[in-house]
């Protein structure tokens, strides 16, 4: 705006971004407003930013409280930009999305991929559950010691019934982590493979028939009975009824045939051969792993992380207080994956090394300049209730200029973005 109170034609480029609201600019005591609104300075927008951010709000409301008092070219990208890379809200923000279900690979055969765990404390006892990753067949024995050597003297009885897995997943207690329980599994070249610390999914396939034994145990409960003495039942009826994965039994998957309970069992006319029935469980497994796969991502709205290695993040805290923020504020950089949404990262300050889930990182923000203003010339806004996602904002593309237009006519009518709007052909004088 000149001193005559005009709006300069040509426009020079540095008032470009100004051009469509031109005709709302005025001035008041010496400031420059958009309405009631002061117009900023790019040397300034740090400033107002940082008063608009100082008790960590939100994006939509960070926009809300600085449109109703500042207005500057591409305001609403240098919030998304602010808070995007804020430390404090980073490190406070809420855990991931669940991430696309990973179907696990049925093993070639029985008893050649287990997990093990340990349920209690129940009555001062504890459970050590083994579960074959082919059959889903189950061994469960109580004890009141986990020291490993006892793991290690109870897993010696098991494989001596069923030989040695060729590989077990454990979860990262201290009775799986320790110089005995490595040695052992060692000697009987067995691969030991770890879970991610504090994600049970990664052991699934424990955790679920942990949930059906918890709940068989309160089921016996309500009736007087004790978890004990009803344990070897509940392995019976496990092992004897069909798998919804599978379509058949443990126990038939594991001997070849069905063991005998109180019900009748009658035998099958057309028994299928070995080779027959491993192709049939696995056709019967995938379609069930493609169900399940489609039910859960759509469910948790699974997305697909953007992790890789060399990236430096944050990981959660899992023993913080309420107040305390959800992530830890030492940097960790991602080393390599250890499975498709698992990495090894370590720490920046002392050099150890973790195992994470991705639902447990988060990157580490960026410095920004906003003295160097996002290349968009929009003086238009979006609606006030519509928060864009942050992740895409920087990807947001420049509003083009429409060519300028005598002010005059009254037979081209544009919205405030520059968009032509045309009557339907209906209402149009002929």
């Amino acid at each position: 705006m000149n001193e005559t109170g005009t709006w300069p034609n040509p426009v020079p480029v540095e008032l470009q971004p100004y051009n469509r609201c031109a005709k709302e600019l005025c001035t008041y005591d010496g400031l420059l407003l958009r309405g009631h609104r002061i117009l900023l300075p790019r040397e300034m927008v740090r400033q107002a930013l940082q008063i608009g951010h100082e008790t960590h709000q939100g994006v939509v409301y960070t926009k809300q409280y600085l449109r109703s008092k500042f207005y500057w070219p591409n305001m609403d990208l240098d919030v998304e930009r602010l808070i995007r890379n804020c430390s404090a809200c980073v490190l406070n923000q809420p855990l991931h999305e669940d991430q696309p279900l990973q179907p696990l690979e049925l093993p070639p055969r029985p008893w050649t991929k287990i997990g093990m765990d340990l349920v209690g404390p129940i009555q001062n006892q504890y459970i050590l559950t083994v579960i074959d990753y082919y059959t889903s067949f189950p061994e469960a024995v109580v004890t009141s010691d986990i020291s490993s050597a006892t793991v290690v003297t109870e897993l010696t009885k098991m494989f001596s019934r069923f030989g040695y897995p060729l590989e077990a997943v454990t979860d990262n207690g201290r009775q799986f982590v320790g110089q005995v329980i490595e040695s052992f599994l060692k000697s009987c070249g067995i691969k030991h493979i770890r879970a991610s610390p504090y994600f049970l999914q990664s052991n699934g396939k424990v955790e679920r028939f942990h949930r059906y034994l918890k709940k068989a145990f309160k089921a016996s409960k309500c009736e007087g009975k004790t978890w004990r003495e009803e344990l070897q039942k509940i392995l019976m009826a496990y092992r004897s009824t069909p798998h919804r994965a599978s379509g058949e039994t443990p126990a038939m998957l594991m001997f070849g045939r069905d063991i005998r309970t109180k019900c009748p069992n009658l035998e099958k006319d057309l028994p299928l051969t070995e080779k027959d029935k491993a192709t049939d469980v696995r056709k019967h497994h995938k379609e069930y792993q493609t169900k399940m796969k489609h039910y859960a991502d759509q469910t948790s709205r699974a997305k697909e992380h953007n992790f890789k290695a060399g990236d430096i993040v944050y990981i959660a805290s899992m023993e913080n207080g309420k107040l305390d923020p959800t992530f830890r504020e030492t940097r960790y950089v991602l080393l390599k994956n250890t499975s498709d949404n698992s990495f090894e990262l370590v720490n920046t300050e002392d050099g150890s090394k973790v195992i994470r889930n991705v639902k447990h990182l988060r990157k580490t923000p960026l410095e920004v300049d906003f003295d160097i203003p996002e290349p968009s010339s929009a003086c238009s806004e979006p609606n006030y209730h519509e928060a864009k996602d942050a992740s895409t904002a920087e990807t947001t593309p420049a509003l083009e200029i429409p060519p300028e237009r005598d002010p005059s006519s009254s037979d081209v009518i544009t919205t405030r973005k520059g968009r032509v709007i045309r009557k339907p052909i209906r209402y149009r004088e002929t």
